[in-house]
């Protein structure tokens, strides 16, 4: 098999239901193809004969791979007023997720050395981090970092922060604040950022903001004694408090948070725009559902740590292209994400046909396919539900759970 139908076959494989090996998907890949008249001379073969192509292949191959849809998806998906906050700001989102990953060696030394029943809070499945920065209005990811499970998200958010596009506003949930990455927001990104802060355990500050049961107020964030520890004596004396414009919001929980953010000038950016800003984080968390409920990502094909990273960005790289073809109109009800993959799955040979007339019939038909399928958006908003884990209980969970030794009552 050759290079490009390899990338081929592992963008079908991982955008295909997970329900079958690799050797059942190759047959599937390929028989399609023929009929289809896509590669009318490939034949099948092994499913060992791709593991041994596929660890040929660094994974940084596909994050260029990666990088140059997102470039595609600029050029093709119009930065207009649905795309745009106010018309003016694109929005992106900072999140992190941890995707658990087969167990094996290679992957446990390179990703998650804790791993492991014998490590106190940690199970048998290793697992890694994986930090997205998310347009949320175009709906697209625009940079993707692997790292180990153990690495903070403020450290990977700061890494990927000069690759971001500026003048944007750049949300971020209850994990991120911190004096340390704040400043450097502050100092180095040309833009806005918005932070959910929490009402407890935090910045002295926001804590005497909230005492004082004021709307919204611009508080001085000072410098922390973990930031100071790690300055020498003449930048602890250069070190200066952070002015951020704080936001209280009332949770109907009874609860309070705090969003924190430099959109001072209240005329241009009210109380509730920047409320309803923050919530439009929510696309973000939608992503990495469809990444493990619609990719399954989870039900990996490999068991190298190379061959995570494969996966992983091609999932990205089939989220792109998909949010591409369903951006190709502005009609209401917009597209179907979840076929849109499914129909890329199908047609995936077509990028690497050996017949230039076909592979253009059957990339229109796949816009047909992908247009006929809608998404109903709900007509009412529903109320949040807590998160509940909906896998079976593993023999751990039933057995050595409730093995474990009571701890002594505190009278």
């Amino acid at each position: 098999m050759t290079y490009p139908k390899l990338v081929a076959f592992l963008f079908s494989a991982v955008a295909a239901h997970k329900n079958a090996g690799i050797s059942i998907r190759l047959n599937e890949f390929f028989a399609l193809s023929s009929l289809s008249q896509l590669l009318p001379d490939a034949q099948p073969c092994s499913g060992a004969a791709i593991s041994t192509a596929r660890a040929k292949i660094d994974y940084r191959a596909f994050q260029d791979m990666f990088n140059k849809a997102v470039n595609v998806a600029q050029r093709l998906i119009p930065l207009d007023d649905s795309h745009l906050w106010k018309g003016l700001y694109r929005v992106i989102a900072l999140d992190g997720s941890k995707y658990t990953l087969p167990h094996s060696l290679d992957i446990i030394d390179a990703l998650d050395p804790d791993a492991g029943l014998h490590n106190n809070g940690k199970g048998h499945f290793p697992q890694c981090l994986v930090m997205t920065a998310y347009d949320v209005l175009a709906e697209y990811p625009l940079e993707i970092e692997i790292l180990p499970s153990a690495t903070s998200e403020r450290a990977i958010a700061q890494k990927i922060l000069p690759a971001l596009p500026s003048k944007a506003i750049l949300l971020h949930d209850r994990g991120f604040p911190s004096f340390k990455y704040m400043h450097y927001l502050h100092n180095e990104y040309n833009g806005y950022y918005v932070f959910r802060c929490p009402s407890k355990e935090t910045f002295p500050a926001v804590l005497k903001f909230i005492s004082k049961g004021a709307k919204e107020q611009v508080i001085s964030i000072a410098p922390t004694l973990s930031y100071m520890s790690e300055l020498s004596p003449q930048e602890r004396i250069d070190a200066a408090p952070i002015k951020v414009r704080a936001i209280r919001i009332d949770n109907g929980d009874g609860s309070v948070s705090v969003l924190l953010t430099n959109m001072f000038d209240t005329d241009t950016f009210t109380y509730n725009d920047i409320v309803d800003l923050y919530y439009k984080r929510w696309p973000v968390e939608v992503h990495y559902r469809n990444d493990k409920c619609i990719l399954e990502i989870e039900k990996f094909h490999s068991r190298s740590t190379n061959g995570i990273k494969q996966e992983i960005y091609c999932a990205a790289i089939v989220s792109v292209i998909a949010r591409i073809v369903t951006h190709t109109e502005n009609e209401k009800p917009e597209p179907q994400f979840k076929n849109a993959v499914m129909c890329f799955a199908m047609y995936a040979a077509f990028l690497v046909s050996d017949n230039a007339q076909v592979a253009h019939t059957i990339f229109s038909r796949l816009l047909e396919d992908v247009q006929r399928v809608r998404y109903h958006k709900h007509k009412f908003q529903r109320t949040s539900q807590p998160r509940i884990c909906k896998k079976p209980p593993n023999k751990w969970a039933l057995k050595n759970r409730s093995q474990l030794p009571v701890p002594p009552c505190k009278a």
